[in-house]
């Protein structure tokens, strides 16, 4: 299983004045929960209502909340289209990439101008393990990655935007139920990807919904937990050993710790993890507080069900 190993060559790169100047860059990732305009033609497809229709003002807040995080890159998941994207995103301040599939749910990058990165994303279709390129949204499929070269700190990083199959975040990889067999098979395809990145020596990071929980909590009864790593991360430890995952440690505060442990990850290998700024790890919740359980679902489902995470990288100090 190979990848394409793609370059910053000259005629790829967006190479605009801001970035080769700036001295932190920080990255995200953020699920957008469904993010379509057209929430009818959805359902239909997927035989049920998995999609809301979000009025004008659930997009501006949504775009409020994308202002307040104030990202340079922000891997999203769960987006329609490019135009749906920039009701969220300011098309005056960020680019806009999605896998190239036919997917309600697309996996893709909201990148701010002036960020020297490859001007045409590879999509990845090896991770839609059950789908092609040409698999029309009214068939199943798993989700496209996108990767894309950004160059930062005097390093060509490689940058994959994942998506991975729901419902399997924390059962044995092996359970036989209707949601871990698929997942099982997208993780020697993340492997695969990250021993290339290693064995070639770049810097990469990997961020999005990993629908996978990567520690194992175990309460021991006098109050304390035993926390192990989950073994979908020993998988991925054993492609590439110098990983740092930035949720390590963290609890998740979305809609009052409704989901206390992230599946949301940025994960990095040792070269890039040598430009991350101690201690800026940090998790944006919406300011609206439900009042009841029925507000909660409402709320999830016209935001968000995840709420953005996010890490600052900065430049090398000069020796």
């Amino acid at each position: 299983m190979r990848f394409a190993l793609t370059t910053l060559a000259g005629a790829l790169l967006s190479a605009l004045p801001l970035s080769a100047t700036a001295q932190t860059l920080r990255i995200a990732t953020w699920n957008l929960g469904f993010l379509t305009e057209q929430p009818d033609q959805v359902n239909a497809d997927f035989n049920g209502p998995v999609a809301v229709r979000r009025s004008p003002e659930h997009f501006a807040r949504l775009a409020r909340y994308a202002e307040r995080l104030d990202a340079d890159i922000i891997a999203i998941e769960e987006v329609e289209n490019e135009a749906v994207a920039r009701l969220v995103f300011d098309p005056t301040k960020y680019e806009i990439f999605l896998t190239n599939e036919q997917d309600h749910q697309r996996v893709g990058f909201a990148v701010r101008h002036g960020v020297v990165h490859q001007k045409n994303p590879t999509s990845l279709p090896l991770f839609d393990v059950l789908g092609t390129p040409d698999t029309p949204p009214t068939q199943r499929s798993l989700r496209q990655a996108l990767q894309m070269t950004v160059q930062f700190g005097g390093l060509s990083i490689e940058m994959l935007a994942v998506h991975l199959k729901s419902r399997c975040a924390r059962e044995p990889v092996s359970t036989a139920n209707d949601h871990c067999p698929d997942f099982a098979k997208q993780v020697p395809v993340l492997k695969a990807w990250l021993k290339e990145q290693h064995e070639a020596n770049k810097p990469f990071i990997v961020l999005g919904d990993f629908n996978r929980e990567f520690e194992d909590i175990a309460p021991q009864g006098n109050g304390t937990y035993l926390v192990s790593d989950d073994e979908v991360w020993k998988e991925m430890l054993s492609a590439a050993p110098d990983l740092v995952r930035t949720t390590a440690g963290q609890r998740s505060h979305c809609w009052g710790a409704y989901y206390a442990q992230f599946i949301d990850h940025i994960v990095l290998d040792g070269q890039a993890a040598k430009l991350l700024r101690p201690y800026t790890f940090y998790q944006m919740v919406f300011d609206e507080q439900p009042r009841s359980d029925e507000e909660g679902r409402y709320l999830r489902e016209y935001l968000s069900d995840h709420c953005p995470a996010s890490v600052l990288m900065q430049q090398p100090k000069n020796p």
